[in-house]
Protein backbone atom coordinates (compact mmCIF):
# COMPACT_ATOMS: atom_id res chain seq x y z
CA UNK A 1 0.00 0.00 0.00
CA UNK A 2 1.12 3.54 -0.76
CA UNK A 3 0.07 6.48 1.42
CA UNK A 4 -1.03 9.47 -0.68
CA UNK A 5 -2.61 11.64 1.97
CA UNK A 6 -2.88 11.03 5.70
CA UNK A 7 -5.30 8.17 6.30
CA UNK A 8 -5.78 7.35 2.59
CA UNK A 9 -4.11 4.23 1.22
CA UNK A 10 -4.29 2.69 -2.24
CA UNK A 11 -2.85 -0.43 -3.73
CA UNK A 12 -0.41 0.04 -6.60
CA UNK A 13 -3.14 -1.22 -8.94
CA UNK A 14 -5.55 1.46 -7.68
CA UNK A 15 -2.84 4.09 -7.96
CA UNK A 16 -2.11 3.16 -11.58
CA UNK A 17 -5.86 3.09 -12.37
CA UNK A 18 -6.10 6.72 -11.26
CA UNK A 19 -3.56 7.63 -13.95
CA UNK A 20 -5.63 6.08 -16.78
CA UNK A 21 -8.48 8.24 -18.16
CA UNK A 22 -12.01 6.84 -17.95
CA UNK A 23 -14.31 7.23 -20.97
CA UNK A 24 -17.41 9.24 -20.07
CA UNK A 25 -18.70 10.01 -23.60
CA UNK A 26 -17.58 8.76 -27.01
CA UNK A 27 -20.04 9.66 -29.76
CA UNK A 28 -19.76 10.39 -33.48
CA UNK A 29 -22.15 11.71 -36.11
CA UNK A 30 -24.99 12.69 -33.79
CA UNK A 31 -27.60 15.28 -34.76
CA UNK A 32 -28.22 18.02 -32.23
CA UNK A 33 -30.98 20.60 -31.88
CA UNK A 34 -30.25 24.17 -30.85
CA UNK A 35 -30.12 24.70 -27.08
CA UNK A 36 -31.12 21.10 -26.34
CA UNK A 37 -28.85 18.62 -24.60
CA UNK A 38 -27.00 16.31 -26.98
CA UNK A 39 -28.23 12.71 -27.12
CA UNK A 40 -25.63 10.49 -25.47
CA UNK A 41 -24.12 13.43 -23.58
CA UNK A 42 -26.71 14.32 -20.97
CA UNK A 43 -27.19 13.73 -17.25
CA UNK A 44 -23.61 12.59 -16.76
CA UNK A 45 -22.05 12.22 -13.32
CA UNK A 46 -18.42 11.80 -12.27
CA UNK A 47 -17.22 8.55 -10.71
CA UNK A 48 -14.31 9.81 -8.59
CA UNK A 49 -14.37 13.42 -7.41
CA UNK A 50 -13.02 15.97 -7.57
CA UNK A 51 -11.80 15.36 -11.10
CA UNK A 52 -11.18 17.00 -14.46
CA UNK A 53 -13.10 16.06 -17.57
CA UNK A 54 -11.17 16.52 -20.81
CA UNK A 55 -13.71 17.43 -23.50
CA UNK A 56 -12.91 17.10 -27.22
CA UNK A 57 -15.52 18.27 -29.72
CA UNK A 58 -15.92 18.79 -33.46
CA UNK A 59 -19.13 20.09 -35.03
CA UNK A 60 -20.03 20.34 -38.70
CA UNK A 61 -21.30 23.90 -38.35
CA UNK A 62 -20.18 27.15 -36.77
CA UNK A 63 -21.77 27.28 -33.32
CA UNK A 64 -21.20 27.71 -29.62
CA UNK A 65 -20.65 24.59 -27.54
CA UNK A 66 -21.58 24.52 -23.89
CA UNK A 67 -22.32 22.62 -20.74
CA UNK A 68 -25.10 22.65 -18.19
CA UNK A 69 -24.15 21.84 -14.64
CA UNK A 70 -26.86 20.91 -12.18
CA UNK A 71 -26.07 21.01 -8.47
CA UNK A 72 -29.08 20.21 -6.33
CA UNK A 73 -32.02 22.16 -7.77
CA UNK A 74 -29.83 24.78 -9.50
CA UNK A 75 -28.84 24.41 -13.17
CA UNK A 76 -26.44 26.79 -14.88
CA UNK A 77 -25.29 26.94 -18.51
CA UNK A 78 -21.72 27.83 -19.46
CA UNK A 79 -20.33 28.28 -22.96
CA UNK A 80 -16.82 27.10 -23.79
CA UNK A 81 -14.38 29.18 -25.85
CA UNK A 82 -15.35 32.41 -24.02
CA UNK A 83 -18.86 32.01 -25.50
CA UNK A 84 -17.41 32.40 -28.99
CA UNK A 85 -18.38 30.30 -31.98
CA UNK A 86 -16.34 27.22 -32.76
CA UNK A 87 -15.24 26.96 -36.38
CA UNK A 88 -17.04 24.29 -38.41
CA UNK A 89 -15.05 21.05 -38.60
CA UNK A 90 -12.42 22.37 -36.18
CA UNK A 91 -11.32 20.09 -33.36
CA UNK A 92 -11.40 21.74 -29.92
CA UNK A 93 -10.35 20.55 -26.46
CA UNK A 94 -11.49 21.94 -23.12
CA UNK A 95 -11.04 21.00 -19.47
CA UNK A 96 -14.00 20.99 -17.10
CA UNK A 97 -13.69 20.73 -13.31
CA UNK A 98 -16.31 18.36 -11.91
CA UNK A 99 -17.25 17.88 -8.27
CA UNK A 100 -19.35 15.48 -6.23
CA UNK A 101 -23.05 16.19 -6.77
CA UNK A 102 -22.59 17.67 -10.27
CA UNK A 103 -24.81 16.43 -13.10
CA UNK A 104 -23.44 17.52 -16.46
CA UNK A 105 -24.97 17.77 -19.96
CA UNK A 106 -23.53 19.16 -23.19
CA UNK A 107 -25.29 21.28 -25.82
CA UNK A 108 -24.87 23.55 -28.84
CA UNK A 109 -26.65 26.82 -29.55
CA UNK A 110 -27.28 25.81 -33.18
CA UNK A 111 -28.91 22.84 -34.90
CA UNK A 112 -26.35 20.67 -36.69
CA UNK A 113 -24.27 17.56 -36.24
CA UNK A 114 -21.70 16.63 -33.66
CA UNK A 115 -18.97 15.04 -35.75
CA UNK A 116 -17.08 13.89 -32.66
CA UNK A 117 -17.56 14.33 -28.92
CA UNK A 118 -15.26 12.62 -26.46
CA UNK A 119 -15.15 13.19 -22.74
CA UNK A 120 -12.60 11.50 -20.49
CA UNK A 121 -12.47 11.62 -16.70
CA UNK A 122 -8.98 12.39 -15.48
CA UNK A 123 -8.42 11.55 -11.84
CA UNK A 124 -5.43 13.13 -10.12
CA UNK A 125 -4.07 12.76 -6.63
CA UNK A 126 -5.25 10.63 -3.79
CA UNK A 127 -9.03 11.07 -3.88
Amino acid sequence: MTALTPGVKLSYRSLIRKAIPKVVVDIESVACTANTTITGAKTLTPTDTPCTWRVQVCMDNTAQFGVTIKVGATTTTHWFNSAGDLTANGLYSFDLLVHAGDTVSFLSNETGNITNLRVQELIWGGN
